[in-house]
């Protein structure tokens, strides 16, 4: 058993959609769940042989769920990053040779043992900034042989890593260059998706679908065949152009609908409708330097849950940082420090159909939790570019400390 003690607050959405700030906070654990959230001076009194850590000064935050990443995969595209500060647009840069292809090919060449030893790596760089809970997404494979070593290592990772592992695959997140468009949409839906279903290689079925990627008709062919075999729909939708992804999404009852940067209002109003969650991905947006960002305003005005995610991914948004996201979202999108961390949290847990268990401080869930060296919780966004966390816990054991 485990009692925090004498933070200086707690501050957590609730499932019934308040955020709750206590003063002088304590939370108690016992195994993997959270059995106490309230004052000291009451926790010190019910749990008096509990084993202590002093919270004094300090703040208490839900671990952060980062809902999208593109974790595994070969290479770097630092050349790409250099190509966009000189002005080169996402697609002269795919022109080029570079984007999602420059990848494909370098994972294709890469090991199982490279590719999962690099995931660990990055998985433990996310654990330092407090994610407990990751999506991981195949997707730089495009064939069966590489898309299964991805799905694979995402297995391994689910056993090693510290964090929670959600896998979805993302067979469909561009097209081989070895193929033509109809044979690889037949091996998608007759031979990668019967795999992936019937082994439980994922949770997921994703699909990029904007222009010069998947078309609204095969996304929804391919999500189909997928929801067919016991797998749920995630997408990709209206990042580059408003394709109409979003209403789409919403027809499927997506678990969520990711990026959105150009969803029309037909959409939003779809996605409200059939309960889509929204994942917003500011890092990418900021790190493409476009000229517009998410709608969030009129997505939370429509009355759907924002989650927030790193995108993490060599090329995009190479950040493995939910405070850096959280950043940049209360200034790109004009976010309140409560909509921010509830969107890293809570809403990004229900984007992964995990807010049962984890996203919360609140008795009966999961005990994943952070300690921030901050005196209230509007440092996480005031205090910059500076990592203020100390301690994270996960199922109510100290995974790490600062010191």
């Amino acid at each position: 058993m485990i009692l925090i003690h004498s933070a200086a607050q707690l501050a957590t959405p609730q499932t019934d959609g308040s955020f709750s700030v206590i003063e002088n906070a304590s939370i108690v654990s016992e195994n993997d769940q959270i059995i106490f959230v309230g004052r000291t001076e009451e926790a010190m009194s019910e749990f008096p042989d509990a084993e202590r850590i002093d919270a004094t000064g300090k703040v208490l935050l839900p671990g952060f769920v980062d809902p999208h990443t593109h974790l595994i995969f070969g290479g770097d595209r630092c050349r790409e990053f250099l190509m966009r500060l000189s002005g080169a647009t996402y697609r002269e840069i795919a022109a080029a040779g570079g984007g999602i292809q420059y990848t494909v090919a370098a994972t294709r060449a890469a090991s199982e043992e490279i590719l999962f030893m690099n995931g660990l790596s990055d998985l433990r760089r996310m654990l330092e900034y407090g994610t407990t809970t990751v999506e991981i997404k195949s997707g730089y494979g495009l064939n069966w042989e590489t898309e299964k070593k991805i799905l694979d290592v995402a297995a391994r990772l689910s056993k090693a890593a510290a964090q929670d592992i959600a896998v979805t695959f993302l067979g469909a997140h561009d097209f081989p260059r070895e193929k033509t468009h109809d044979d690889y949409l037949n091996e998608l839906m007759d031979i990668m998706l019967p795999k992936v279903a019937a082994d439980k290689m994922a949770e997921y079925c994703d699909v990029f679908c904007d222009r010069g990627y998947y078309s609204i008709e095969q996304t929804r062919a391919i999500s189909l065949r997928a929801r067919e075999l016991g797998l749920r729909i995630k997408l990709h939708v209206d990042e580059l152009t408003d394709v109409e992804g979003a209403a789409l999404a919403g027809e499927l009852n997506a678990v969520s609908a990711d990026h959105l940067i150009l969803a029309g209002e037909s959409g939003i109003r779809k996605m409200a409708d059939a309960g889509v969650v929204a994942v917003l991905l500011p890092g990418t947006s900021f790190a493409l330097k476009v000229k517009q960002h998410a709608p969030a305003r009129r997505l939370i005005d429509a009355g759907i849950r924002i989650a927030l995610a790193t995108d993490f991914n060599p090329g995009t948004c190479y950040s493995h940082s939910m405070q850096y996201i959280q950043q940049l979202a209360a200034l790109l999108y004009g976010l309140t420090a409560e909509e921010v961390i509830t969107a890293a949290t809570l809403n990004a847990a229900a984007a992964l159909d995990r807010g049962k268990a984890v996203g919360s401080l609140e008795p009966g869930k999961q005990m994943d939790c952070l300690i921030f060296d901050i005196p209230h919780y509007g440092y996480l966004l005031y205090n910059s570019g500076v990592n203020r966390l100390v301690t994270v816990i996960k199922k109510g054991k100290v995974l790490w400390n600062k010191n």
